[in-house]
């Protein structure tokens, strides 16, 4: 219910991806979003085609959802440019959809758009990040002039898992302006309330190939809990070195909480061999021949901390597709999802080593945070030249609440309450119940009844949400072992039940009619003895009753016949 999926219509290998997402994760109706008047070999864009291409046509697509406050994540197809020229600079594709329409309160300019500082300087500070500039230094073992962008790891191990994010939370946040050389934080500068802030990746790589193996990648990671090695390695230099020290610290959190974290010291361009389902490090271009030397487990995430990893040329494969990419600058990013990966994160253009996700993504990766969130709230800087390639829903390191509807989608009794049940190892803290994309019912629990008042013949198209219920982590050696993360980890179902003829019941008899007990299972019933037919409530024991009522039976039985396809 909280994600919409932007493709180009006019390519139909980008039409195929969308509808393959669209199934594999049970998406509503309504929720593929097309666009159409751009050209494949269109891989960067002005800012007019931009709002009257990409954005105009999203706004249209959310706008016409029941309830377009819900949506969190945009998740973009292959087949969209992958950056925008802006007035001032530039910024990715992404970085633009992401801010929606959120505008600096100074002027009332909207963000996406708008010129930035320049290749120098990010300005627009993500309201979700996980903690401002602290000095952390004293939990590291290795230290950098560039330390201070990267201290969420630490953070986090002090207890300050931040919560699932819900776009319709957003309200003030701040900006950097650029004064006398000096970057200044101006903070409640930007406006995100009315839901303009979402996350989002693209189902991307070298071709639509890569595109559909993401789907697949994710969908059958889930709740797998990879044993592979969660990795840092040592930047190649000093400037790709930024996040080492937070690295290094990250995979020594992981191998205290039980986890294979590794840290890899010194730097290898050459590194092969190993079981991944994490790679996070910083090159140039060394690393890029011996990446496809590792194997990657479903739902592994990478980041390489360089320059030029989503630049345009790195998507583009010769004709015959045998070089990809065939001009490369540095090391793509889709090299990792050729590789094998679930996740991969680059920049368009150059961004300074500031604006990279903090290693802290792994420990709420591994909390069950999504992997959309848990790149978003590491990730410092917003409205700059980040992308992000994979499902932002893939969640290995958690177990979806398994969604049931009681009964038949065929035949379901007018006066009779659809039955929704849920459940989770630590329980289920709320169900949703959409019809037609609208909520109709909401509550607490494992276990949600909705009474029909639409009329017999109607087929409702539902979709029912649940959401476990968040439990402590206690995590030994940590700065605070008792942790309490809030992934607000999600399950959902989806059924078309149709309304059948309210089920008409007789009550027995209180006089013998010759049985052997005067009356019971399988006794007639005649005149005045028929009982009262219009009582839905009691099951009858003359033999036309006991058909007329097997669907009731079935109900009260708790037959859970699943329906639809659980995700």
């Amino acid at each position: 219910m909280n994600v919409v999926v932007l493709y180009n219509s006019d390519i139909p290998e980008a039409t195929a991806v969308a509808k393959h997402y669209e199934k594999a994760r049970t998406l509503p109706k309504g929720h593929l979003c097309a666009t159409t008047g751009i050209k494949a070999t269109d891989t960067t864009i002005d800012v007019s085609t931009f709002k009257s291409k990409v954005q105009a046509p999203l706004d249209a697509c959310v706008a016409a959802l029941p309830q377009p406050e819900l949506i969190d994540y945009v998740v973009i197809v292959r087949g969209l440019p992958y950056s925008v020229t802006l007035p001032a600079y530039a910024a990715s594709l992404q970085a633009l959809v992401q801010v929606r329409h959120a505008f600096k309160i100074s002027d009332n300019t909207e963000i996406a758009g708008s010129g930035e500082l320049g290749p120098s300087y990010a300005s627009i500070a993500n309201p979700f990040h996980v903690t401002t500039l602290l000095n952390y230094s004293a939990d590291y073992t290795i230290s950098n002039t560039s330390q201070i962008w990267y201290g969420d790891a630490a953070a986090i191990a002090r207890g300050q898992a931040p919560p699932s994010f819900h776009a319709s939370n957003a309200k003030l946040g701040g900006i950097y302006d650029l004064t006398n050389n000096m970057l200044n934080f101006s903070d409640k500068s930007v406006d995100w309330s009315k839901s303009n802030i979402v996350i989002v990746s693209a189902l991307d790589g070298f071709d639509y190939k890569d595109a559909d193996d993401l789907i697949d990648r994710a969908t059958s990671s889930e709740g797998t809990f990879p044993k592979a090695e969660l990795m840092c390695m040592q930047g190649e230099d000093a400037a790709r070195a930024a996040r080492d020290p937070e690295c290094e610290l990250t995979t020594r959190l992981l191998t205290q909480a039980g986890f294979n974290g590794k840290w890899i010291t010194p730097f290898n361009g050459t590194l092969s061999g190993h079981m991944l389902a994490g790679y996070f490090t910083g090159s140039a271009d060394t690393v890029k021949n011996a990446i496809a030397g590792n194997t990657f487990a479903p739902g592994a995430i990478t980041d390489n901390l360089t320059s030029y990893g989503a630049a345009v040329s790195n998507f583009q494969c010769s004709m015959d597709g045998k070089t990809c990419p065939l001009s490369e600058a540095q090391t793509s990013c889709a090299r990792f999802i050729r590789a094998g990966a679930t996740g991969a994160h680059g920049t368009v253009n150059e961004p300074l080593n500031n604006v990279f996700p903090n290693a802290g993504t792994m420990l709420l990766y591994t909390f069950g945070y999504s992997m959309g969130e848990s790149y978003f709230l590491n990730q410092r800087f917003l409205y700059w030249q980040n992308i992000y390639l994979g499902d932002p829903l893939t969640t290995p390191y958690a177990t979806r609440p398994t969604v049931t509807f009681d009964g038949s989608p065929t035949a379901h009794p007018h006066n009779t309450p659809i039955v929704v049940h849920a459940t989770h190892a630590n329980g289920i803290a709320t169900i949703d119940l959409f019809k037609g994309g609208k909520r109709i019912a909401n509550g607490t629990g494992d276990t949600l009844s909705y009474t029909p008042t639409e009329n017999v013949g109607d087929a409702l198209d539902l979709f029912a949400v649940a959401v476990a219920t968040d439990a402590p982590v206690t995590r030994t050696g940590w700065k605070n072992p008792n942790q309490k993360p809030k992934p607000e980890v999600q399950g959902w179902t989806a059924a078309t039940i149709t309304l059948s003829q309210d089920v008409i019941v007789s009550e027995p008899s209180d006089q013998p009619d010759g049985g052997a007990d005067g009356g019971g299972p399988g006794t007639s019933q005649s005149g005045d003895s028929a009982g009262c037919s219009c009582e839905t409530s009691r099951t009858s024991t003359s033999s036309f009753a006991w058909v007329g009522a097997l669907p009731l039976l079935a109900l009260l039985l708790r037959r859970r016949d699943v329906i639809a396809r659980r995700v």
